[in-house]
């Protein structure tokens, strides 16, 4: 009998955020047709390969050890639609900074963090961020405590009611 593969073995990376198909969705409604910046998205951006895979065309996943090598994958597989704009930017998003203070483009982009690395990176970013650019933390509901990602941003962020779930019952907060 075959051994079953975890999908964090497969990865070099953990893998944390675990959302089913009907959170994706909520998201995609959610973002009404914003650029999504999957901020800190991993090794193998796997909720802006969900995001892709569930028909959304905006996005932009942004992490130092994102493997370019998988996006070469998807494009080879044809998993890239040719109308969309899809990028994966393998540095810190910090070098990246006219994206999030760029008061122009913030009413039309969208900040995910989804079960970041626990630091103060998270909050520099909100620091920094233009008027009008929303941000969503997602997050299991003890580290909002335990990690104090959001630093003085927590009394700021809203508790929304998302649809769907999650392996590890994530909640979402916005960050206007």
């Amino acid at each position: 009998m075959k051994k079953r593969i975890e999908l964090s073995e497969m990865l070099r990376q953990p893998v944390f955020f675990k959302p089913n198909t009907e959170f994706i969705k909520w998201l995609i409604e959610y973002a009404n047709n914003r650029l999504i910046i999957d901020a800190g998205c991993g090794e193998k951006f796997l909720l802006s390969q969900q995001l892709l895979n569930n028909g959304y065309k905006k996005i932009m996943a942004i992490d130092p050890v994102a493997d370019y090598n998988e996006v070469m994958k998807l494009r080879t597989l044809n998993k890239i639609p040719l109308d969309s704009s899809f990028h994966v930017l393998p540095q810190e998003i910090e070098r990246y900074k006219e994206i999030y203070t760029n008061s122009k483009a913030a009413s039309k982009s969208l900040v995910i963090f989804a079960r970041p690395c626990h630091s103060d990176w998270v909050e520099n970013l909100l620091d920094e961020k233009a008027e009008g650019l929303e941000v969503l933390y997602i997050t299991v509901p003890k580290n909002i405590e335990l990690y104090d990602d959001l630093g003085k941003w927590k009394k700021k962020a809203v508790l929304l009611n998302h649809k769907g779930s999650s392996a590890d019952n994530e909640v979402v907060y916005s960050i206007k």
